[in-house]
């Protein structure tokens, strides 16, 4: 009887290997299970930032456009964006984080910013959810 069925399989034609293969395979990929793809890890929830960081995060992403001599025009070829950066009119490297309600007209466009993730632009290097929320935090508090 083994034999007999051996012979049968022998005999399947080979347009019904393919979609006999393909569905072995695919019924492989829709057990469940580990995918062994490695989830991102989850946002800060709640992330606290100090000074020191909100310092950072400006320092690190900010103040290479955002700074006096660029919003001043001193010392930087004309341009659209050395036009916009001087109507903004924020310079962070002359702003003083330990005094924000000293400013607080032009902290909360820098929160505004933040918090819609405007800034900085598509194509900087940008901090991620969980900084943007932190600072936004830490200015408005």
């Amino acid at each position: 009887m083994l034999m007999r069925n051996r012979r049968q399989v022998d005999k399947l034609p080979r347009s019904m290997w393919l979609p006999l293969i393909v569905a072995v395979i695919g019924s492989l990929f829709a057990m469940p299970g580990d995918t062994g793809a490695a989830e991102p890890p989850a946002p800060l929830a709640g992330a606290v930032a100090t000074a020191n960081d909100v310092e950072a995060t400006i320092n690190r992403y900010c103040v290479s456009c955002h700074n006096d001599r660029i919003v001043n025009g001193r010392d930087a070829a004309p341009s659209t964006m050395v036009s916009q950066l001087g109507i903004a009119g924020v310079a962070f490297d002359v702003l003083d984080t330990s005094h924000v309600a000293g400013d607080a007209a032009t902290w909360e466009r820098v929160v505004r910013k933040l918090q819609s993730r405007t800034m900085p632009p598509v194509g900087r290097p940008r901090p991620d959810d969980a900084t943007y929320d932190a600072v936004a935090l830490w200015i408005e508090s």
